[in-house]
């Protein structure tokens, strides 16, 4: 940013670089192959301009990258690849914005009434010289003859790796979350954010990213200085955490944290079909003659049955910055030390004792109903011989679910400590 004395020449830098944004774009219009993706460029420093010799040549060896990008992109869209393109997506703007720091610039967000790019600009550019000169440069290139765009807004962009979050609860909802939140909350080297609080528990900031492939400077300074405070207040304050327990389901999010080095993350895990009657008891409350059909119905969610591929994802992109936690376990000791060394705060007292939170209560009559029980348990199939793998459970081994263990709550406790 430009200090006042020295504005007028901050601008005309500005300006002066104007000319070699977007020369690639105009003369091999590749923001029709880039739609999806963050690619706009201009050059942030001196040492960085092309030379009018090795201009064409620069901008051959970028196009040629940005068109084998567009050509993977369309190949993993139509073989249904969803999962990769967005890996691609989010490799690409980590790409673009890493090469803008490199040659000292700044990486900025340009939206128009119609459409939005990003872009690298100067160092001493001003928030107003990006307004005022460089975004409508840019989109005056790329509009079509006679159209003339209006600026929405302009926002400098981060990366996620800047966001200084120590670690989240990503749920799973409904299998013990709210008891590992609860009880954590009350360590005294543990402070939990409040940034997006729309209830009891759970904190949405994370959430809001969500649909981000980066992160704007606001938002990553938003948390940062609430980590600040609040480590500042509790003096014994080691670790702030987020607690979100649907973050599990939220691919780009998996994406983000894959993107920040020091986030660790926390996800609790319980039986399949335990975790699969809630959810489905929860949504519909089916009478007994009702049963088979709201079953059938649930499997059509995605939540709630393509789970062993979620969580192998999870583990692939964090390694060990993941740790999950068996939900039957959360009343040992041993699952509590296992839970703090990860986090690196010291242990719970042996004396403590770990109530349950949020117990769902009554559930609905699958217990009587054998066949659709193994049914479904063998449908489940990927998810038990996963879970056994990554936490060697005999519970999960042999498909123990609430039938076996004749442990069925009778008193539901939504979001206060249960009696039992």
């Amino acid at each position: 940013m430009c200090a006042r004395s020295n504005e007028h020449a901050c601008t005309s830098r500005c300006q002066n670089k104007r000319s070699f944004f977007g020369t690639a774009a105009n003369k091999a219009g590749y923001q029709d192959f880039f739609r999806p993706l963050s690619f706009a460029r201009v050059y942030a420093n001196d040492n960085s301009l092309p030379s009018p010799e090795g201009e064409e040549s620069l901008s051959a060896k970028e196009l040629h990258r940005w068109k084998h990008s567009a050509q993977q992109l369309t190949t993993w869209t139509r073989e249904g690849g969803r999962v990769r393109e967005l890996e691609m997506i989010f490799d690409d703007a980590s790409y673009k914005i890493m090469v803008c720091w490199n040659s000292g610039g700044r990486y900025w967000y340009l939206e128009t009434d119609v459409t939005s790019s990003t872009a690298c600009v100067p160092s001493e550019c001003s928030a107003d010289d990006v307004e005022t000169h460089i975004a409508r440069m840019f989109f005056a290139k790329l509009a079509a003859p006679g159209v003339h765009l209006q600026i929405v807004t302009t926002r400098e962009v981060f990366h996620w790796g800047q966001l200084e979050l120590d670690f989240a609860i990503i749920g799973m909802d409904g299998c013990g979350s709210t008891s590992v939140h609860r009880i954590l909350s009350q360590h005294t080297e543990i402070q939990f954010t409040n940034l997006s609080v729309f209830n009891v528990d759970e904190d949405f900031f994370m959430v809001e990213l969500g649909r981000q492939t980066l992160p704007f400077r606001s938002q990553v300074e938003r948390l940062n200085r609430f980590r600040m405070e609040v480590r500042q207040k509790s003096g014994d304050s080691k670790v702030v955490g987020l607690y979100q327990p649907f973050m599990w389901n939220i691919e780009l999010l998996r994406l983000a944290m894959k993107q920040m080095p020091n986030m660790r993350v926390v996800c609790t895990v319980c039986d399949p079909v335990d975790r699969f009657e809630r959810r489905m008891y929860g949504q519909s409350k089916p009478s007994d003659h009702e049963l088979a059909e709201a079953v059938r119905k649930q499997l059509e969610d995605d939540a709630s049955v393509t789970l062993a591929g979620k969580w192998q994802a999870w583990q692939e992109s964090l390694g060990h910055r993941l740790l999950f936690v068996e939900q039957l376990k959360l009343s040992t000791h041993e699952a509590w030390r296992t839970l703090t060394d990860f986090l690196q705060i010291r242990p719970f007292p042996s004396s403590l004792r770990f109530p349950r939170y949020n117990a769902r209560g009554v559930r609905t009559t699958l217990c009587q109903h054998g066949k659709l029980l193994d049914d479904l348990k063998e449908r489940f199939k990927a998810e038990y011989n996963f879970l056994e793998e990554v936490l060697g459970s005999e519970g999960f081994r042999r498909r123990q679910t609430h039938c076996d263990r004749l442990d069925s709550a009778g008193t539901a406790c939504i979001k206060d400590k249960c009696p039992f």
